[in-house]
């Protein structure tokens, strides 16, 4: 397993937001999956946006979410950011 930067962009009508979450995966691939799967779970659902299939919306369409980067991190990376940053919540 490796540890991951996975930033999210959100946004509302005008306001756009990032957020950045330390997760743990066997690949890059794997964070993908741990974003749609925590983000579905959470009542996000596919958008009407053909081209892009990690832009997900909220069900109320209010939000929306897309990945903006995945960065892989070193072990000293890693722990740093732990301290400070929150772990994205599997499910």
């Amino acid at each position: 397993m490796s540890h991951y930067l996975l930033t999210v962009e959100e946004q509302t009508s005008k306001n756009v937001f990032y957020t950045n979450h330390v997760i743990e995966a066997e690949d890059e691939q794997m964070v993908k999956y741990h974003y749609h799967r925590t983000m579905k779970d959470g009542l996000y659902e596919d958008s009407a946006y053909s081209g892009n299939k990690h832009l997900l919306k909220s069900f109320d369409a209010g939000l929306m979410a897309d990945i903006y980067e995945i960065k892989k991190l070193s072990d000293t990376e890693a722990s740093t950011l732990s301290q400070y940053l929150p772990e994205w919540l599997k499910v």
